[in-house]
């Protein structure tokens, strides 16, 4: 366990059971507050989190979040969407759920050309 730990692999039974909302909530009190962001990059996430993302999965646990549910959700989204803005929603979905499987770093507080794994090694 301590392992997974380090190499960023481990996540608590707990998180499972975490709905999206809750999740989508800290992972958004970290990303907006990079003062990088631009405004419209800020408005834009927010915007696809309220209208798209919250409407499907906000209530969802975690752990029954799974590439099948996704893709569905894309489907349901091309009627109403084009390609581009589909796209963006999904990499945000990705973004707050690659969080749920790397707590403890995220791939920017890495050096170029280094993995989790090869940092954990050190």
């Amino acid at each position: 366990m301590l392992g997974d730990i380090a190499a960023g692999r481990w996540a608590s039974p707990r998180r499972g059971k975490v709905t999206f909302d809750e999740w989508a909530n800290d992972w958004w009190e970290t990303w907006s507050t990079d003062p990088d962001r631009s405004p419209t990059a800020l408005q834009t996430a927010e915007s696809h989190l309220r209208r798209h993302l919250r409407p499907h999965f906000g209530r969802k646990q975690l752990s029954s979040i799974n590439p099948t549910m996704v893709r569905r959700w894309q489907n349901e989204l091309k009627p109403k969407l084009g390609h581009e803005s589909i796209m963006a929603c999904r990499s945000l979905l990705y973004r707050v759920l690659h969080r749920r499987r790397r707590p403890a770093a995220s791939h920017r507080d890495q050096p170029r050309g280094q993995s989790a794994r090869t940092q954990a090694a050190r």
